[in-house]
Formats: structure tokens, C-alpha cells, sequence
């Protein structure tokens, strides 16, 4: 079996809305990741969320450069329940007015989602989701029993493809954990 790896980014307010002013100080650092893009020919997938879009249409030019595959990741980044709907589908109306197509993969804010939300996107017209950390996070979830390559979602026609892990302790390959652990 041939091995792929996807290479992706969330593109969203920095410090996941907990500020009383959204900063997007990682835009800045666009150009940089555009060096790394170029130099070793990858293909990344950005998941950005509908107000990052409005906010900074900028952003979707520097994007394209990248040669990057947009995709949604909401409209607020809201992880409660009770929102979770709404917000997913403003920001696929932000997605498909500012892009001018719809998007066919999403990401969950905080890889928090639920099959109520998962057929919401299927009914949406989403093909993939990328949100299954299979890994344990305290507090969180435990999806260690998730498999750690590509599957059909159960009782849908949408595609997970979770997150990478370190093999047998399932830590999230993703800076977040690089940040916390170190390399």
C-alpha cells in the first residue's frame, strides 16, 4: 500500500477565540510556509474558518500561492453544542460566497464533532472530514479505538482522515503537541 501524507493547516484567529479581539498573528508567517511549500513540492490543505475568511479576504490570495486546498473549519471555531450546527453552515455560506465554490472537506474546531454534525455536512455536500484525533485528550475524548489510516465514517458516505499520531503511544502529530512535549 502506497503511503501519502497530508500536510494540513487551520486557519483561524490565534488563541482560538479566547481573546476579546481576534489577531491573526500566523498570517503573517504565510510567507514562510510558502518557502517550505515550495522547497519540498507539498500539497497542504488549509481549513479556514468563515470569519477568517471575512476578516482577511487577503488571506485566500496567499493561500493560492500556496497551491493550497481551502476548506472549512466553521465560521466562529465554536466547539458548543448548542451552536455547532449554525455555525458550521455560516461558515459554509462565508466559503462559498468569498470562494465561489462550496468546500468538500471540513475540519472541527478542536476535533470536537459528533454524528448529528457529521450528517449536517454529509447533507451539505462536504465528501471528507479531518477532525479524529485517534488519540486520548484528557478531558476531551478518547478515540484511541478510531483506526489511524483513512475510513468511511459509519452510517454516512463521508471520509475521515484523522490525524496523524506517533505509532503505539497515539500522540497527535500536530504543533499544538510539538508546542506542549517539544520535538
Amino acid at each position: 500500500m502506497k503511503k501519502v501524507v497530508c500536510f494540513s493547516v487551520d486557519v483561524e484567529p490565534d488563541f482560538g477565540n479566547l481573546l476579546s479581539k481576534d489577531l491573526y498573528y500566523g498570517k503573517h508567517h504565510l510567507s514562510t510556509l510558502k518557502r517550505i511549500v515550495d522547497q519540498y513540492d507539498l500539497k497542504i490543505t488549509a481549513f479556514v474558518t468563515g470569519k477568517t475568511l471575512e476578516d482577511n479576504p487577503d488571506i485566500i490570495d496567499s493561500l493560492r500561492s500556496l497551491r493550497a486546498e481551502i476548506e472549512q473549519h466553521s465560521y466562529f471555531h465554536m466547539s458548543g453544542r448548542d451552536s455547532k450546527i449554525k455555525d458550521i453552515a455560516q461558515g459554509i455560506e462565508a466559503h462559498k460566497r468569498l470562494l465561489g465554490t462550496p468546500p468538500i472537506g471540513y475540519r472541527a474546531p478542536k476535533g470536537i464533532i459528533n454524528m448529528q454534525e457529521l450528517l449536517y455536512l454529509e447533507k451539505s455536500g462536504i465528501k471528507f472530514d479531518s477532525s479524529i484525533f485517534p488519540a486520548v485528550f484528557p478531558g476531551r475524548y478518547n478515540r484511541v479505538g478510531f483506526p489511524t489510516e483513512p475510513f468511511n465514517v459509519e452510517g454516512s458516505n463521508i471520509v475521515e482522515i484523522p490525524f496523524a499520531t506517533v505509532p503505539k503511544v497515539r500522540i497527535p502529530i500536530s504543533l499544538s503537541y510539538m508546542q506542549l512535549l517539544g520535538l
